[in-house]
């Protein structure tokens, strides 16, 4: 079981993100165009890669 210190010492670190990096409408991605580029590159590559792993290991690449 955690002790009271323990608890607080967890529960005053300082947060991964910092709200003042936020867009204030909410509505704009700040990584802006080359963000999402190299977004969906990296999505088109896991999925494309995990295609290719099915297609390798099925009867369908005898």
């Amino acid at each position: 079981m955690d002790t009271d210190d323990e608890l607080t010492s967890d529960l005053t670190h300082s947060p991964i993100y910092n709200e003042d990096e936020w867009s204030p409408s909410g509505d704009v991605y700040v990584g802006g165009t080359t963000g999402l580029l190299i977004w969906a590159v990296t999505l088109a590559g896991i999925l494309g890669g995990g295609a290719l792993l099915v297609y390798s290991t099925s009867a369908l690449a005898q």
